[in-house]
């Protein structure tokens, strides 16, 4: 057996990533899958947030490592979140820290930030721990007076791509 295809609703986990699709493509001499219509799922263990990455194609290149193309990120559930981060390519990589806690790193390229499916701004590129995105907060609004009101937060250090700042204690 060279491959394994499989078709419907894929469900398929480890611990650390659940999928779900209609159509998987496993090769096990490669051990490497190919997952059309994909959503990808891991939990933050710091944030205690889910993470999800839904993409027309998602491919593993191992056990930690998967590539993702025409995808949206976020912390949410829904299959159309309301907020979330749009990319052409996203590499997600699950890695351990030297106090062995366990770190979701993300690269994204012509990244959208999106509220429902409409991209409100547009940025060439993040990359970083996926609990670090660059936009913090998102607040839209609208009153008789004044109209549209749109507030955002950032953190102006990760959109960048620059280290965190250790706290002081």
């Amino acid at each position: 057996i060279k491959g394994i295809y499989l078709e419907k609703n894929v469900i398929a986990s480890d611990g650390d990533y659940t999928i779900r699709a209609p159509r998987v493509y496993y090769d096990l001499k490669k051990n490497r899958a190919l997952v059309l219509e994909a959503v990808l799922y891991a939990w933050n263990v710091r944030k205690q947030v889910p993470i999800y990455v839904r993409a027309d194609t998602l491919m593993q290149k191992s056990r930690k490592l998967w590539t993702a193309k025409k995808s949206i990120f976020t912390t949410s559930e829904f299959a159309e979140p309301h907020v979330a981060i749009g990319a052409d390519r996203i590499t997600f990589e699950q890695k351990q820290a030297p106090n062995g806690e366990i770190i979701n790193h993300i690269e994204a390229k012509d990244v959208t930030l999106r509220i429902d499916d409409t991209p409100i701004l547009w940025g060439p590129g993040f990359s970083g721990e996926a609990d670090r995105t660059p936009l913090r907060r998102a607040q839209i609004g609208y009153d008789s007076e004044h109209g549209l009101d749109v507030k955002t937060r950032w953190d102006l250090l990760a959109l960048i791509g620059s280290p965190k700042i250790p706290e002081a204690n």
